[in-house]
């Protein structure tokens, strides 16, 4: 799914369409491009990286941390961002439990 070309390793832009398919148009494109540049600086990889599958995980384990953590907010526009990401994932999380997929 994530190496949509099969090189054998994921680029920012194909992890940039897993998002954008995860956010659908609650986030702009703006927004999606400024916390996956961000989640791949914080697991230590530049934006160009193109990563293998190991590295992958380690760059979606640190999203995943990064919006547990509330991102950390230290500017208006980081607490813009947290408030838009956690809409989402609360959306996301709505419609799987409407749909039956995780019962609640």
């Amino acid at each position: 799914v994530y190496d949509s070309d099969g090189n054998g390793k994921v680029s920012f832009n194909e992890m940039l369409d897993d998002l954008r398919d995860l956010t659908g148009q609650f986030i702009s494109e703006q927004q999606r491009e400024q916390v996956l540049t961000h989640v791949l600086e914080e697991a230590g990889y530049a934006k160009d990286s193109l990563l293998v599958a190991s590295d992958f995980m380690k760059v979606w384990k640190s999203f995943s941390h990064f919006i547990a953590s509330g991102m950390a907010t230290s500017t208006s526009q980081d607490a813009v961002d947290h408030w838009v990401i956690s809409q989402v994932d609360e959306s996301a999380s709505q419609t799987s439990e409407e749909s039956g997929i995780f019962p609640g």
